[in-house]
């Protein structure tokens, strides 16, 4: 799927870098346009603005610092698909002997402070550090191919920082009691980029069929053969290739939906369009 590289908007794009790891449901809504029958509320809103003061100040001080070399805020429209990427700057790094042109994409993301410490490893989140949610990698590994970088870099900014004492207890510096950084080289992103890209390109043909796809979530965190069962409360079913029920669970990414209301509304299963309620 090629993309185009425009400053304009992409609000005709059926398909967003930023639903990338979205439910398969929740991405066949948007591209239908389907008005959301979840709106933000107060304390959503009061956190995003938080997340655009810190992008914004960010932003900011990489232009400050690369000048031309950096670009912010970078438009990619395609013809399915379209978002922005938060920064891309072009730099030169030194292999062996030579020194090459080189482009790394930043994807930044402000998060709460319990994330964040499941993200770096620090108790009572965790000691292992999980890394970035798999989103957050999938929606940078878009931007990163669409503008043909060479690295992508994935970055933390926590609304809460760890604590004095806790960042003594685990060897975290100063700048690591709020920030974190993941880098991608090319293969790795590309191809997580490549399998998201075949995803949505499969829900789109599903959606241009007349029907809704079952509801299914590309996160690691969820088993292979799930089918979110009931949306209200994120339930799901985990089934084997004879669609015999394996086993349960629940999961927190129903409760973020824009569209949980209305799917919940619907069958779990493909269902053609002309047969449900689309607002």
């Amino acid at each position: 799927m090629e993309l185009e590289h425009k400053r304009e908007s992409t609000r005709l794009a059926r398909f967003r870098f930023s639903d990338a790891g979205a439910c398969a449901r929740a991405i066949a809504y948007a591209a239908l346009g389907t008005y959301p029958s979840d709106l933000m509320d107060q304390a959503g809103i009061f956190i995003t603005t938080q997340g655009t003061i810190i992008h914004e100040a960010w932003q900011q001080a990489l232009v400050a610092r690369y000048g031309e070399d950096a670009e912010v805020e970078v438009t990619i429209q395609g013809e399915d698909m379209g978002g922005h990427i938060d920064a891309a700057v072009h730099t030169e790094k030194l292999i062996e002997v030579t020194s090459t042109p080189w482009v790394v994409v930043i994807e930044g993301k402000s998060v709460g402070g319990f994330r964040f410490k499941k993200a770096v490893g620090c108790p009572p989140a965790g000691r292992v550090a999980e890394g970035p949610s798999y989103n957050h990698v999938i929606q940078g590994a878009l931007g990163a191919k669409a503008k043909d970088a060479d690295e992508l870099v994935v970055i933390y900014w926590t609304r809460e920082a760890i604590s004095v004492e806790a960042a003594a207890r685990n060897g975290f510096d100063e700048l690591g009691r709020i920030i974190a950084e993941w880098t991608y080289d090319r293969d790795t992103y590309m191809a997580i980029a490549d399998r998201e890209i075949t995803r949505i390109e499969r829900v789109l043909k599903i959606v241009d069929q007349g029907e809704l796809p079952w509801r299914v979530i590309p996160d690691p965190e969820l088993p292979p053969g799930h089918v979110i069962v009931r949306p209200l409360e994120g339930g799901w079913v985990q089934y084997d290739g004879d669609g015999i029920a394996l086993r349960t669970g629940s999961t927190w990414h129903c409760n973020y939906c824009k569209y949980q209301t209305l799917c919940a509304s619907h069958p779990a299963d493909r269902v053609s369009t002309t047969e449900v309620a689309l607002p």
